[in-house]
């Protein structure tokens, strides 16, 4: 099962209530409980895997009402629910839904009202709405998806997230095996970026009150505070040192640790906290001979960044299988 996060538009009512991705998943998820067993599959012993974008929907899959007993265990890889590209604002997910009509050249009439907004957009071509939707991201930030998983509005149909991520694992327990985790840079290829755009970089270091909380996509209020913390994380990380290509692999501890370490963490913490069933946590921090991260003549040691868990145990366990 493979998800990027496509199918998540959202107008904030039950016009458009969004996490169509997810939903879709519990079709196909409901489908392998009936038929699994005419593949040679046991349906009391299903396992759901996922990587990024995945694994937050695998996640999500343990949280919510309406996967109850389709699975039996749940793997994630480098994301949770609390992964801060995980879960969109409903009312910046309705900015974004309209913004992107308007982009798309719907007229003024069926900007103002969500059911003809969403007759609009059902009129687009489907390439031209995945190339608009990343100009409804005013932020600048290394992982910006314009649409992803939102609580869905009350009065809303069989919901596939009807609370929040936090409550729901405070308050329910799924009783599902999971394990969790993250490789070691996984933030790397986000990092990257200050190389292949001088501006990013000189912005990072000579403006760093302004871009780095907008590079990581933390939205911190008022200004006051929001450089205040700006300045302690670069001081945390770079210990007052100039970002350069040397030092390239402390602003990929900026990205790994906010948007992949810090969500596990605290999720693993809370759901740690009602869960009847086991959670298991890993780092995958081996560095293999060979990494799956090339960038031609660049001369980067790349470490243990995203792709590597897969491509050094890819079938059979053992290292380099194939």
């Amino acid at each position: 099962m493979v998800c990027l996060f496509q199918g998540f538009l959202s107008t904030g009512d039950s016009h458009a209530p969004g996490n169509y991705g997810l939903k879709d998943q519990v079709a196909a998820l409901r489908w392998v409980q009936r038929n699994i067993v005419y593949f040679g599959g046991d349906p009391d012993s299903v396992t759901i895997l996922g990587a990024q974008a995945g694994a937050v929907s695998a996640h999500y899959h343990i949280l919510s009402p309406q996967s109850t007993g389709l699975f039996r265990n749940a793997i994630s890889q480098s994301g949770t629910a609390l992964t801060p590209w995980g879960l969109l604002d409903g009312q910046e997910a309705r900015t974004r839904a309209f913004k992107l009509g308007k982009l798309l050249g719907c007229r003024k009439n069926e900007l103002k009202d969500s059911q003809a907004l969403v007759r609009c957009l059902r009129m687009k071509e489907a390439g031209d709405i995945s190339r608009q939707a990343v100009d409804t991201v005013d932020r600048v930030s290394e992982i910006s998806y314009p649409f992803v998983p939102v609580v869905e509005p009350e009065g809303v149909l069989s919901p596939f997230l009807p609370d929040h991520p936090l409550r729901l694992m405070a308050e329910n327990d799924a009783g599902v095996p999971w394990l969790a985790g993250v490789v070691r840079h996984e933030g790397l290829p986000q990092a990257l970026q200050a190389m292949v755009f001088p501006a990013l970089m000189d912005g990072l270091n000579d403006e760093t009150d302004k871009f780095l909380l907008q590079y990581i996509g933390l939205s911190v209020q008022p200004k006051e505070r929001a450089r205040s913390i700006a300045r302690k994380i670069w001081n945390y990380y770079f210990h007052n040192d100039t970002l350069e290509y040397a030092n390239l692999a402390r602003l990929a501890d900026v990205t790994t640790d906010y948007h992949y370490f810090y969500g596990l963490a605290k999720t693993v913490e809370l759901q740690g906290a009602v869960s009847r069933a086991p959670i298991f946590v890993y780092e995958f921090s081996y560095s293999n001979r060979e990494s799956s991260m090339v960038l031609g003549e660049l001369e980067v040691v790349m470490s243990v960044t995203r792709g590597e868990l897969v491509t050094c145990y890819l079938s059979d366990g053992e290292e380099g299988g194939s």
